[in-house]
């Protein structure tokens, strides 16, 4: 059963514009203030999360702009501020590498990493998306207790990487249900009614499109479409896909509070070892819509599910 809400926050900074015609993605230029206000608003996300009770809140490193929209230069330094600044909420990092490669190191083989200090709370979780769900990586991924994160459109396939990360569990002798160790992620925007929903995400779906498309994030866009999200408009007339048909394959969710938890009910009953669920904004969200969206599935939503 869904117990454990998470969200992953990438780094990006408000932006003014947003939308297909809008600024297009690799004409964005930001001066270094505004870039620093990065640090504001992952300090406002962590304390409203906190607050509302979440569990985990999910970054990325990025070092580079204008190639990306992401600006955390740091995850590990941000973590533990973020850690002085809350109380429960976890902090997860994506990506830190911590599995080394068989070295030569002052005259004997180096094959494990010693951390300090000690983390205060043990096991350390470990997680890892799944793409491809290739049996060698999965097979790894059990052995090693390594849990999934799988994005929100494979819960609707019959086949995929629920299922096939069940089947490695089953190989390693593992009686595990279907769902459990792996958190389901969903990009949502809740408003009080769906047609506000819908028509509110639409600039934040072509705003994150703008920069996950050119990346193969955008599952099932030819490589012309892909060519007209880099361009100023027309988009649709192009044969881009509407944000309905991420919608309609489980990944996005636009509605009401109401229709969400109808939305994890259903969820939590396809895959009944499934505790963990990220819910997250687009790429270039406005800091006040997120801490909105924030606060209303702590109000909304998570009570349906503390249990």
């Amino acid at each position: 059963m869904i117990t454990k809400f998470a969200t992953v926050y990438a780094g990006h900074v408000d932006i003014p514009d947003r939308g297909q015609d809008a600024t297009p993605a690799n004409e964005r230029r930001f001066s270094n203030a505004h870039l620093a206000s990065v640090f504001d608003k992952t300090e406002a996300i962590a304390k409203v999360m906190d607050e509302g009770g979440w569990d985990a809140l999910w970054m990325a490193e990025h070092h580079f702009q204008q190639e990306g929209y992401e600006v955390i230069p740091n995850l590990l330094m941000a973590a533990v501020h973020l850690c002085h600044l809350t109380k429960t909420l976890r902090i997860g990092c994506g990506f830190n590498i911590t599995l080394p490669p068989e070295v030569p190191y002052r005259g004997y083989t180096l094959k494990d990493l010693t951390l300090v200090p000690r983390p205060v709370h043990l096991p350390v979780e470990c997680w890892q998306p799944v793409v491809s769900a290739s049996a060698r990586g999965l097979d790894f991924m059990v052995k090693h207790n390594i849990k999934g994160a799988v994005g929100g459109g494979a819960a609707t396939m019959e086949q995929g990487p629920i299922t096939a990360f069940q089947a490695a569990a089953h190989r390693a002798g593992k009686d595990w249900k279907l769902g459990e160790n792996l958190m389901i992620g969903i990009v949502i925007h809740l408003a009080d009614s769906k047609a506000q929903a819908l028509k509110e995400i639409v600039p934040l779906y072509e705003e994150h499109a703008k920069m996950f498309a050119p990346l193969g994030f955008m599952p099932g866009m030819t490589k012309e479409q892909v060519a007209a999200v880099a361009r100023r408009g027309g988009w649709y007339e192009s044969g881009v896909p509407r944000v309905e048909h991420y919608i309609n394959l489980g990944g996005w969710f636009a509605g009401t509070s109401d229709e969400l938890v109808a939305f994890l009910k259903n969820l939590e009953a396809r895959y009944p070892g499934l505790e963990h669920v990220n819910l997250s904004m687009p790429m270039g969200t406005p800091e006040a819509i997120m801490l909105d969206q924030y606060r209303r599935v702590s109000a909304e939503v998570m009570p349906h599910f503390r249990r």
